[in-house]
């Protein structure tokens, strides 16, 4: 998983909460659900498994947060939906009996106007 050098020091919360509720920045965050060359897993029931896992995350993070903030801690959603994502995935055959190893990546980028 990548994140921009510099941006969101992971010790920081206070930190991450002033960059992402600062009305001057606009912040953009590109988010892959896998990296070059390893399958996005999708299953039936469930559709992308990162999706669905992203969702889920969200879901929670926001009936935890919004009890007693407006602000969403991107950055930790973005963890732990990849980590539940990469968990997953290797109980998944991708063909030829190998195991699924997806795993997400994103790049935050911060613009301040």
């Amino acid at each position: 998983m990548n994140v921009v050098d510099g941006i969101m020091p992971p010790v920081s919360k206070v930190l991450t909460k002033k960059i992402f509720t600062d009305f001057h920045n606009a912040v953009s965050i590109l988010v892959s659900s896998s990296v070059q060359g390893q399958p996005a897993i999708t299953d039936t029931a469930i559709g992308s498994i990162f999706t669905y896992r992203f969702t889920e995350t969200i879901k929670t993070s926001l009936e935890k947060e919004l009890n007693t903030k407006d602000y969403i801690p991107w950055l930790k959603v973005l963890k732990a939906t990849s980590a539940k994502a990469f968990k997953d995935s290797k109980s998944y055959d991708i063909g030829n009996g190998i195991t699924g190893k997806q795993k997400a990546v994103f790049e935050v980028f911060i613009d301040n106007e």
